[in-house]
């Protein structure tokens, strides 16, 4: 199971898609932890709640992600 243990705003950048909200979101999955950079785009300003809302919503794409990162780390193209 994966667990989002942390989200952090970076910065803010206006630009003609709206506003992007960069962030770091750090993932304990399976007893290793996992930074990932995520971009949020948005009309408008978000708040860290309204943030946290919408990375929660992908909370699957998320955990597909980290469990294949976690998969090509241990692979060995000697085996």
């Amino acid at each position: 199971m994966t667990k989002i243990k942390r989200i952090k705003l970076d910065r803010i950048e206006y630009s003609s898609y709206g506003v992007e909200h960069w962030c770091r979101v750090y993932i304990k999955y399976r007893g290793q932890f996992y930074k990932l950079w995520q971009l949020v785009l948005a009309d408008e300003e978000l708040d860290n709640y309204q943030l946290s809302c919408e990375l929660l919503k992908r909370s699957k794409e998320i955990e597909a992600h980290v469990r294949s990162v976690s998969e090509t780390r241990n692979f060995s193209i000697l085996n």
